[in-house]
């Protein structure tokens, strides 16, 4: 100890390299807002050439596939969702098991099985895994006076290459709007009388077209060309050009063929204005505040150029910038809470030069611990940096120790190397076992099984320990040299016995100890009242209960009746909107409408609980009971299970991907579930359907809904065989047709104009003329259907001749979850059950006499699953390792 306290460049070198190396990775550290975890799952997706019967693919694909997985070791749960277009399949396994060794057994065990699967399916293992963060980042808003379909078409040309070109983009999806395309409208009676059809037109054009494509190499005078097979499409002449009968016929005699405009798949809406939302996506790994700022710079680039087309680009949501604003918050507190702690240490100390010493303590153990942290694996987060906060405050106390045990023996006369070596060495073993005590807290969390809570321990618990470490070894050795040094070059123009024993504060510290020393029992049994009334105080904490995330955004997320066509389900939403004007703490609200479902983020004004008194839990409820009598399936505040383009949580760029975790943390909306278990799926639908009205008429539940998708309403054909042998057809026929039944027809091929590619979409020229005179969505109806005209080698006929058509109910989505069918129907609680415990049991025993009194049917097991403390367990472990502290300290 002697020989390092003398060897001031070593250890000064020695501390400005783990500074310098801590720096240096802080630049490779990304910065999320939730730890982007990858849990231990496997993901198997069954895929078909067409759509099938749910329990067909069930029973011919899924059985099999689980009875695979099944016999692995460390498998914990197979969930499955089957519909009509395949199956997913999740595979957990425990927290030991070796993804990518697993990843390769399983992936020839799926391999081997798929040979004996019908050959209408296709297997694949997917490796990626469930990360917290979602991949859509930032939300852009494309604004102008001009029509829409202007907009998007602008959009499509200059904006989206634009920004899918920037370095660290997947992709850019753009709602809204109509695109251009190249319409092809058929003259029905000509067609007929050619015995042609929309499917066979839409056979020529694919076969006509050809990518460039190597086909060898030829030689003249002694050079080398390569041959090259090109068929495009460049004017609309190439395709009218095309033969589609003996004469020649060509597709300009029975076709009219012009630029046009697609049919809108979706909407897009800002206070009830249509506009053009474009949503980003970024590439894995990437540091979205890098990104963000990269982004924001192209689009500014592009706000300049685009000015003259009257199109501005806005910036609606953004992930960085809510990570910006939350990390920068703990940085700010963490740099608070140091600043107090260094007042503090002067106010005891009286002396700039000592405290700036300690002082350095801080910023050489941060800094230092981002080395740690690259080698750990563990990102910059909420998590870590609120562990860099919370040890900001400790990271003084061993080099105080120090400094005041060396002063203390300066001031006793002791030689001034002699009081810097003995002084550390006297207090090495205590300061030691300090720091290992606080350590010893985050010891439990590498033992738990839980995923998530593991996840917040090596978090938390790597920044805490690493800077806590780094605080030792400061105290340890660069405390002793810089004092060794300081008293070196004062002498004796410090009075050390004032430093240690006869300033102000430890004068008033002595008085209490003495006080404390004269009246041992009392102090005794003070401690123990206190931790008395700590503990009764801790058991009487509603713990069960989740704490509401107080933000000023939040999002709504409907399911609508299948069968639902895009307008009517937009009609819907619209008086929704209107109903939301009523509401007027609401500062904006944006919509996205599909088909089936539909998401609307509303945010709040900044002072909206001073215009009504109103809470954000009360307006929340507010929000959601204005959908009531509109016809809409289900609603909710987080996306709903069976929801076809919102699954998987992709809401609101603050919330996604991290709900798990908050819940952990004990943040969330009071949500809990009834799990249904059998083998009658359709008996289990019927009650699931049952039990989610009744809940919703409960008092204490704001909504409910269900963890799969109804069957959409279905034409069944039934073919007599008898009529097919005579007109000649066969089903393959009848499934040629099908395939381009609909109103407009998309051919698999684009049409190029410059670096600009269109559709080209196929229409009944009768019916796309009345579709613009009545201003009406195209829709084709059962008798069209009846009508439908399949063709054979020599004939038309229409599939009324040789068929007959019921109406019926399809099979909705199946769930499966370890080899068992089974649905869940989550529900949530209003907003004041939050408020207490005892609200929060009798809304519970409201619910469980409500699956009292409901008949189950035979053969069906239902299960309620209450909001188990997700907290509990986390605040167990830091009481436990605090008890653990006190023994060792006793």
């Amino acid at each position: 100890m002697d020989k390092l306290i003398r060897r001031k460049v070593i250890i000064s070198m020695l501390f400005i390299g783990l500074t310098m190396m801590g720096l240096f990775s802080y630049r490779y550290l990304p910065i999320e807002l939730y730890p982007d975890a990858e849990y231990p799952t496997l993901h198997i997706n069954i895929s078909t050439k067409t759509n099938l019967d749910p329990k067909y693919i069930e029973s011919q694909a899924v059985i099999p596939v689980e009875g695979i997985i099944s016999g692995m070791e460390g498998v914990e749960e197979i969930n499955t969702r089957i519909s009509s277009q395949g199956a997913n399949t999740t595979v957990s396994f425990t927290k030991n098991t070796n993804i990518k060794y697993t990843y390769l057994k399983l992936e020839e065990k799926i391999k081997a099985i798929a040979k004996n699967l019908p050959e209408e399916f296709s297997v694949q293992v997917n490796k990626a895994g469930t990360g917290m963060a979602s991949d859509q980042f930032m939300t852009l808003q494309v604004l102008s006076d001009e029509d829409i379909d202007y907009v998007r078409n602008i959009t499509d040309a200059d904006i989206v290459p634009v920004l899918e070109s920037t370095d660290g983009i997947a992709s850019v999806n753009v709602m809204g709007g109509r695109q251009k395309s190249i319409e092809i409208l058929l003259d029905k009676e000509k067609c007929k009388a050619l015995n042609i059809t929309a499917s066979q037109i839409s056979t020529l054009i694919s076969g006509n077209m050809s990518e460039k494509t190597f086909a060898g190499s030829v030689y003249e005078n002694s050079k080398r060309y390569f041959v090259n097979v090109t068929a495009e499409y460049l004017s609309t002449d190439d395709l009218g050009n095309i033969v589609v009968a003996d004469g020649p016929v060509l597709l300009k005699d029975i076709a009219e063929i012009h630029f046009g405009i697609k049919e809108e798949d979706s909407y897009s809406r800002v206070n009830g204005k249509e506009v053009i939302t474009c949503i980003i996506a970024k590439s894995p790994l990437v540091n979205i505040i890098d990104l963000s700022k990269r982004v924001r710079d192209e689009i500014a680039q592009l706000n300049t150029e685009l000015a003259a087309k009257g199109v501005s680009i806005q910036v609606d949501t953004d992930v960085a910038e809510t990570m910006s604003e939350n990390i920068n918050i703990i940085i700010n507190l963490a740099i608070t809470g140091a600043i107090l702690a260094i007042f503090i240490l002067y106010l005891f100390l009286r002396n700039f030069k000592i405290v700036t010493f300690i002082a350095f303590a801080i910023p050489i153990s941060v800094f230092s611990a981002y080395y740690f942290f690259y080698f750990f694996g563990i990102s910059i987060n909420t998590l870590t940096l609120t562990g860099i906060a919370l040890a900001v405050g400790m990271l003084l106390d061993n080099s105080v120790v120090v400094m005041e045990n060396i002063f203390r023996l300066r001031a006793i006369g002791m030689p001034r190397e002699e009081a810097a070596v003995k002084g550390t060495k006297e207090v090495a073993k205590a300061v030691a076992a300090a720091t290992l005590t606080t350590i010893t807290v985050f010891l439990p969390f590498l033992f738990s099984d839980d995923f998530l809570l593991k996840l917040i321990g090596e978090h938390i618990g790597v920044s805490i320990i690493t800077t806590l470490l780094l605080s030792l070894v400061v105290a340890l050795l660069l405390i002793p040299m810089a004092v060794n040094q300081f008293m070196k070059k004062q002498g004796e123009q410090v009075n050390f016995s004032t430093l240690s024993i006869h300033s102000r504060p430890v004068q008033i510290y002595i008085a209490l100890l003495k006080i404390c020393l004269r009246k041992p029992s009392t102090v005794v049994f003070s401690a123990l009242l206190l931790l008395v009334v700590t503990l009764a105080l801790s058991l009487t904490l509603t713990l069960n209960t989740l704490k509401e995330i107080e933000a000023d955004t939040f999002n709504i997320y409907m399911t609508f009746p299948n069968g639902n066509t895009l307008s009517r389900t937009d009609e819907t939403v619209r008086s929704y909107e209107e109903r939301l004007q009523e509401i007027p703490e609401i500062e904006q609200y944006n919509s996205q409408v599909f088909a089936t479902d539909a998401r609307l983020t509303i945010k709040l004004k900044d002072d909206f609980e001073k215009i009504d008194n109103k809470t954000l839990n009360e307006l929340k409820d507010l929000v959601i009971n204005k959908t009531k009598g509109l016809r809409i399936s289900d609603v909710s505040y987080e996306a709903i299970e069976s929801s076809e383009n919102f699954q998987g949580g992709g809401g609101s760029a603050l919330m996604s991907g991290g709900e798990d975790l908050l819940r952990k943390m004990g943040m969330g909306s009071q949500s809990e579930k009834i799990i249904i278990k059998g083998q009658d799926f359709e008996k289990m639908s019927n009650l699931a359907e049952l039990l989610e009205y009744q809940l919703e008429e409960l008092e204490n539940i704001s909504n409910a809904s269900m963890s799969y998708s109804r069957g959409k309403p279905e034409a069944r054909i039934l073919f007599d065989q008898y009529l097919m042998g005579i007109y000649d057809v066969t089903p393959a026929h009848v499934v040629t047709e099908l395939n381009n039944f609909a109103p407009q027809n998309t051919t698999s091929i684009k049409y190029k104009a410059g670096d600009e590619e269109y559709d080209i979409i196929i229409k009944d020229k009768e019916l796309a003329e009345k579709e613009e005179e009545e201003d009406v969505e195209p829709v084709r109806t059962l008798e069209d259907l009846r009508n439908l005209e399949v063709v054979n080698d020599n004939s038309i006929t229409d599939l009324r001749s040789f068929s007959q058509i019921n109406l019926g109910r399809g099979q909705g989505s199946i769930i499966r979850v370890n080899q068992d069918k089974e649905i869940t129907v989550n529900y949530t609680f209003n907003s004041d059950v939050n408020e207490s415990k005892s609200i929060l049991e009798a809304a519970r025993i409201e619910v469980d006499d409500l699956i009292q009194q409901t008949d189950i049917p035979t053969g069906i097991a239902v299960e309620v699953v209450h909001e188990e403390d997700e907290t509990s367990e986390f605040t167990f472990l830091i009481l436990a390792a605090f008890a653990i502290i006190y023994m060792i300290l006793a």
